[in-house]
């Protein structure tokens, strides 16, 4: 083997192979998901609120609880959503007040707040999740909308790694935007008037 190619030419294909090695991992750590195609409806039966989500993002939901969660297909993200009477008729203020005096390991990033809902952006806690190595950092998004002379308040909850944040941001723009109050069952229509 010539020396030419040992001094320069071997050194420099090892370093290609490093680059490119790196830049994968780099761009696996940044994630990716797909583009949102499929909008499915998801509609809660008691109170009618109707929640559209990209059913190629995220799993049927499950119900735990008062809420129903849908896993993420990709990643670490989990969407929740609840709907229930509130009799005492909180609102959207007094709720503001106690979140932020009561988010226990959670930071407010931001928080706003309008006549008939509020939403809020909060760090995640760093931890390992099962079967990782690293540390992803979350963050939740949780919006919560009243209705019927504040009685009903529905809940809208995201938590999503900060690698595919804008992805998930946009798409929580267009889920808000498409979220729709009902009248079901269990409202009591008479006092919604």
């Amino acid at each position: 083997m010539p020396l030419f190619f040992k001094i320069f030419i071997c050194p420099a294909i090892m370093c290609l192979v490093l680059f490119i090695q790196t830049f994968s991992a780099l761009a696996e750590d940044k994630g990716s998901l797909p583009a949102p195609q499929t909008w499915t409806a998801f509609q809660e039966t008691d109170y009618g609120a109707t929640l559209y989500y990209p059913s190629n993002w995220f799993a049927e939901p499950e119900k735990k609880g008062n809420f129903f969660t849908f896993a993420s297909l990709h990643d670490d993200a989990i969407l929740t959503f609840r709907t229930y009477l509130d009799p005492l008729r909180i609102g959207a203020e007094e709720t503001a007040k106690k979140l932020k005096t009561s988010l226990g390991a959670h930071r407010i990033i931001s928080l706003k707040q309008e006549n008939m809902w509020y939403e809020a952006e909060l760090n995640g806690d760093e931890y390992v999740l099962p079967g990782h190595a690293a540390k992803p950092v979350l963050k939740t998004f949780i919006r919560t909308v009243y209705s019927c002379k504040e009685r009903i308040v529905s809940q809208i909850s995201l938590t999503y790694p900060t690698s595919t944040g804008e992805q998930y941001e946009a798409m929580l723009k267009k889920l808000i935007r498409r979220f729709q109050q009902g009248v079901g069952s269990k409202t009591p229509v008479r006092d919604c008037s």
